[in-house]
């Protein structure tokens, strides 16, 4: 199921009516079947999220980038063994 909207209610039809105001028409709804819109705060612009992974390229013919940069150690954590995979699955869902 999806939500679609906003639509303003126009008016309450009973207890678990409500009937709402959908582009030129007027269509009643279950109060069970609606919830409250809420505005969402947008999202900063893509070019200022914090980046998740970064990649370094060195030229290998350029002495000074090689000889002078220090590259911290990652340690892993996570390793294929720690996948667990449903056995429900069928052979080529797991694949």
């Amino acid at each position: 199921m999806s939500y679609q909207g906003p639509f303003v209610v126009k008016k309450v039809a009973s207890d678990n009516n409500y009937i709402s105001q959908v582009g030129t028409s007027l269509r009643t709804y279950l109060a069970n079947l609606m919830k409250k819109y809420e505005e969402r705060t947008p999202l900063p612009p893509h070019d200022i999220l914090l980046p998740h992974a970064a990649v370094a390229f060195i030229e290998e013919d350029d002495p000074d980038m090689v000889a002078n940069k220090v590259f911290p150690q990652i340690e892993r954590k996570e390793f294929p063994a720690n996948v667990t995979i449903n056995d429900k699955l069928t052979p080529d869902q797991q694949s």
